[in-house]
This record gives C-alpha cells, sequence and structure tokens, in this order.
C-alpha cells in the first residue's frame, strides 16, 4: 500500500503499520523468539559491514570531529526536549528520551524486557 502511494521508505513503514494494528487487538500479544531476533541482527550487522570500503573509512575519520560534536549536540537536544515534554506530557523520561532520539541511534539502546 505505501508503494503504491508512492510513500517514502514503504518497506519500514508497512511493517510498522501492521504492529500498530495487531497491536490494538485484544488478547493479541506480539513476540518475537529471542534467536530469530538475534539471527536478524547478525545479517544486519554484517550487510552493513559489506558497504564499508577503505574510502569510507577514510571519510568517516576525515569527518569524525564534526560527526562527534554534531552527534552530541543531538544527543542533548533530544535528552533537552524529552525532559520538557516528558513533564508536560506525564510520560516517564525514558519513554519520552527512547521515542526522541532519531534513526538508528535509538537501535543501540537496549532495554529490559518487562
Amino acid at each position: 500500500m505505501f508503494s503504491f502511494l508512492s510513500i517514502p521508505v514503504p518497506w519500514l513503514l508497512g511493517p510498522m503499520s501492521a504492529i500498530l494494528i495487531a497491536d490494538r487487538f485484544k488478547g493479541l500479544t506480539l513476540s518475537w523468539p529471542r534467536a530469530l531476533r538475534d539471527t536478524a541482527l547478525i545479517l544486519i550487522g554484517y550487510s552493513i559491514g559489506l558497504s564499508f570500503t577503505r574510502s569510507s573509512v577514510e571519510n568517516i575519520i576525515e569527518n569524525l570531529p564534526a560527526m562527534l560534536i554534531l552527534t552530541m549536540i543531538l544527543v542533548a537536544s533530544a535528552a533537552l526536549m524529552s525532559k520538557v515534554i516528558s513533564k508536560l506530557s506525564g510520560v516517564d523520561y525514558p519513554t519520552v528520551l527512547t521515542g526522541s532520539i532519531p534513526g538508528g541511534l535509538s537501535q543501540m539502546i537496549i532495554l529490559p524486557k518487562k
């Protein structure tokens, strides 16, 4: 549906929408077996690793100071905004912070299973 409508990143929005809809049904428990999740993370890591070349590593090293500074600004901004939103909304700070961290950075946070 997202591809048909020419919406960006349909391969990501489709599954996210399906999970959102499925989660709304009472009595339906969604879970992902740990072995499957770990295997998927290994495959994703391997795929990302394949794209690294000598040239890309040289570019990263060249731009590392700017990348570090911008990352610190991004995380600090997200933390500050999360604090304000948490106080205004009543939602606990860790939840708002996790939702505020853009992109793949939130994937780096390991959350304990409740």
